[in-house]
């Protein structure tokens, strides 16, 4: 499931909600020489719109990284894990970064 691999990538989060999930920030970590702050800023919005669609966006409140769940995802995941995440994944945007990776 997603939620799984969320927490492989980003590590335990502070909560389990379906759609509003808690992290550690990874950027925050890496500013702090790799230290997570355990403050839980990055916050992953993985929820249903009014048009059937799944909004996966990401935002630490404390340093500001943000965007899209899946160019954030890149960043930090393996490509192991970045293969497993595009199963979930049905739009265009995502699918074109298949050939990007060699998956």
């Amino acid at each position: 499931m997603i939620y799984n691999l969320l927490e492989d990538v980003f590590g335990h989060p502070k909560n389990n909600a379906s759609t509003q999930m808690q992290f550690n920030c990874p950027e925050c970590a890496k500013l702090n020489f790799g230290v997570p702050d355990d403050k839980y800023n990055f916050e992953v919005n993985i929820s249903l719109n009014n048009r059937g669609k799944y909004n996966k966006v990401c935002k630490c409140w404390k340093c500001g990284l943000s965007g899209p769940l899946f160019f954030v995802f890149k960043k930090y995941a393996t490509k192991r894990q970045i293969a497993e995440y595009l199963k979930y994944e049905k739009e265009p945007a995502i699918l074109s970064q298949i050939k990007k990776y060699k998956i």
